[in-house]
């Protein structure tokens, strides 16, 4: 249960990172606190260069500019190849009544067609679908993905300390998982357009990281 609070609090992640013991015992516990009572906090020092985020956005942006049957080559389809990978066009997603009106391409962890689970045809394990454009994977995946997929490797361990467990507690419950990227873009709207605001569903994750912009 939340209590009243005014403010989203701001945890300095660099002392759980890079610190004693004792320092990562009490980041540990401003985020368990953060978690029972407010549910959200902002981190700094979180070790996610500043100029790979950058790098990230202008790769974003550089895909979503792509024509729209050039995206669709590499639309979402049926599992094993494209359950919860892929391009997704407007209104086609159905957070909002009427359709999300946002363009977004998802992608998770790296797995190949022999993979065990994508093999068995475990639900959400699948490839990515990546688009021909030159530089986009290398710094949306192999860069921006897998430094926050690190973060949240962290995120993890202070969340066992949090809960007065093992810091390795959940180490072998996430050696694969199931973390998915979003890349979204919302094109501007005008007062007069028959939108549904961006809404964004009820989501079955143990946590989600967000970028601030």
């Amino acid at each position: 249960m939340t209590t009243d609070f005014t403010e989203i609090p701001v945890i300095d992640f660099g002392h759980f990172s890079n610190g004693t013991n004792e320092e990562k015992l009490k980041v540990a516990k401003e985020i368990g606190e953060a978690c029972r009572n407010v549910g959200f906090f902002y981190l700094k020092n979180h070790d996610v260069p500043q100029q790979l985020t950058k790098d990230a956005f202008a790769q974003a942006k550089r895909y979503f500019a792509l024509p729209l049957d050039v995206k669709m080559k590499h639309a979402m389809g049926p599992p094993p190849d494209g359950e919860s990978r892929g391009f997704s066009p407007f209104l086609t997603e159905k957070f909002a009544a009427k359709g999300d009106y946002k363009e977004t391409f998802h992608f998770a962890l790296e797995l190949s067609k022999d993979d065990p689970d994508v093999k068995k045809g475990a639900v959400l394990y699948g490839p990515n679908q990546w688009p021909d454009l030159p530089g986009f994977r290398e710094v949306i995946y192999d860069g921006y993905y897998l430094a926050v997929k690190e973060l949240a490797n962290k995120l993890c361990r202070a969340f066992a300390l949090a809960l007065n467990l093992p810091e390795d507690y959940f180490v072998s419950l996430t050696d694969k998982p199931m973390a998915n990227m979003s890349v979204m873009w919302y094109p501007p709207q005008s007062r007069d357009e028959p939108i549904d605001p961006h809404l964004l569903g009820e989501y079955l994750f143990p946590f989600i990281i967000l970028f601030q912009t």
